[in-house]
């Protein structure tokens, strides 16, 4: 297993896929001609080695295990190496090659968003009555699962929720980005090359107001979605055979470019256009680097990653092209969507968080089994990880560490558990008092490193802790406390 680029990546492999089978381990066959029919279709793909060639050098796709499940909760395993329990094998014949297996869902072992069966990459397929068990669908999750073994790769934990930047002119600059990637991938041989410059210089200059960790996380998503998303573009269609066919010429003569410019809800701004845009790159890297794919799986990183090496030095300023395609009138324009969009709520969060107020900021994501008292009557529910306790808030922590806030609203960034806080935010008050180890002591502004008996009492607000970074500045303090 390698990293990519330095971090470690285990792809979440969001999957999709598969299929309807009722049968028992050591019942009868699949009840359906249909049935039996979709296993012997997803088994004559997995035969395509000189396609998958083509594709992808040194990619067989007929070495990959493939899960097959549906939404009567039953899973078939084609080719598993080491089917995990309760798999069991399937000795009827089911018109397959293969060795098939079987298992009722829900399994303590089946978990398709890790990628993995029995730790073994797997391709997991899914029918749930809208999507087929085609050639590009079969060709995108194999792939996902040969990528699992080519490298480690997944991204550090980002709450996209809470964190990830979806202000109106992030969300500019990422339309203007993917219309200037879906031009660059029709464009003329002597002018892709200045199209793709054009699309790295507006990517980077969105990139420069990111904080690392979301560079890192759109990274990942383009590795882990864009490439297996690539790889089913290539599958334009099936031959009356029943055998992928591939688009003549790498030029996006497929929907790929519409894809790129047809959303603009929240989802497709934080997470879904990233396998679109992966995919236009590798399109774009088709044309511009031949070989590419070999350099990638060398060096386990993103496509972007190889194009933005192509480009140094014949990229200019995003300034013109930002310009051309009406940047300021698309800010406005997003700023308005967004100011009605947001509930009552999401207002007063966004109120409280804001840098430019005079806060108290309690970041306690280090420590742990919180006892909590609350009103629940008075508390403005957000989403899934933000709300507002807008009367009373205890928390207490052991060895004595608490936070009491009373009467002043509070803004509450939670975590993946019930009570698995990671940052608290109110206005601070006017005036408090300090004390470290029963001495009076001064919060000066800058940092300051607490070991000791700490506390602070102020109007609403008591505080009591034995280790904690606190920052004084213009906009407020900042506790960071420790176990």
């Amino acid at each position: 297993m390698r990293t990519m680029g330095g971090h470690r990546i285990v792809p979440f492999l969001a999957v999709a896929v598969v299929l309807t089978l009722t049968v028992s381990c050591s019942g009868p066959p699949p009840s359906s001609s249909h049935e039996t029919r979709r296993l012997a279709e997803i088994e004559d793909l997995l035969e395509s080695d000189a396609l998958s060639e083509e594709l992808w050098p040194g990619w067989e796709v007929s070495s990959t295990p493939v899960a097959l499940y549906d939404l009567d909760d039953v899973c078939y395993l084609l080719g598993h190496p080491r089917p995990p329990a309760p798999f069991e094998r399937v000795r009827e014949n089911v018109g397959v090659l293969r060795t098939v297996y079987r298992a009722e869902l829900p399994a303590e072992s089946f978990d398709p968003e890790s990628g993995l069966l029995g730790g073994v990459p797997t391709a997991f397929i899914r029918l749930d009555g809208r999507r087929s068990t085609g050639a590009p669908a079969v060709f995108r999750e194999a792939f996902r699962a040969y990528l699992a073994g080519l490298c480690d790769a997944s991204p550090d934990p980002v709450n996209l929720v809470t964190g990830y930047p979806l202000d109106p002119r992030t969300q500019a600059l990422a339309d203007i980005e993917c219309l200037v990637l879906a031009e660059a991938l029709s464009a003329p041989d002597d002018s892709v090359a200045a199209k793709a410059g054009e699309f790295v210089s507006i990517r980077c200059h969105r990139r420069i107001l990111l904080p690392p960790r979301f560079t890192e996380f759109e990274r990942a998503i383009e590795y882990r979605d864009g490439i297996p998303y690539y790889i089913a573009d290539r599958c334009s269609g099936e031959t009356s055979a029943g055998r992928p066919r591939f688009a003549e010429e790498p030029d996006g003569s497929t929907d790929l470019a519409k894809k790129l410019v047809s959303r603009s809800d929240r989802a497709w701004y934080a997470e879904e256009r990233f396998a679109c845009t992966g995919a236009a790159v590798c399109r774009l890297l088709d044309r511009l680097l031949p070989g590419w794919k070999s350099d990638l799986a060398g060096r386990c990183v993103d496509p972007y990653t190889l194009l933005w090496s192509y480009t140094r030095g014949q990229v200019g300023g995003a300034g013109d092209a930002l310009a051309r395609h009406g940047f300021d009138e698309l800010v406005a324009a997003k700023q308005q969507i967004v100011d009605e969009s947001k509930s009552d709520a999401e207002k007063l969060f966004e109120k409280l968080m804001d840098e430019t107020e005079h806060q108290f900021r309690f970041r306690v994501n280090l420590l742990a089994s919180a006892t909590v008292s609350f009103d629940p009557e008075n508390i403005e529910k957000v989403d899934e990880y933000r709300e507002v306790h807008t009367r009373i808030l205890k928390i207490e922590y052991s060895g004595g560490t608490h936070i009491h806030i009373a009467g002043r609203p509070t803004a509450l960034v939670l975590g993946e558990g019930e009570f698995d806080f990671q940052e608290l935010v109110c206005q601070a008050p006017d005036s408090y008092t300090v004390t470290l180890d029963g001495r009076p002591y001064t919060l000066d502004e800058g940092i300051h490193h607490i070991d000791g008996e700490f506390s602070l009492e102020s109007l609403g607000i008591s505080l009591y802790a034995r280790s904690a970074v606190v920052m004084v500045g213009e906009a407020g303090v900042t506790f960071i406390l420790h176990r």
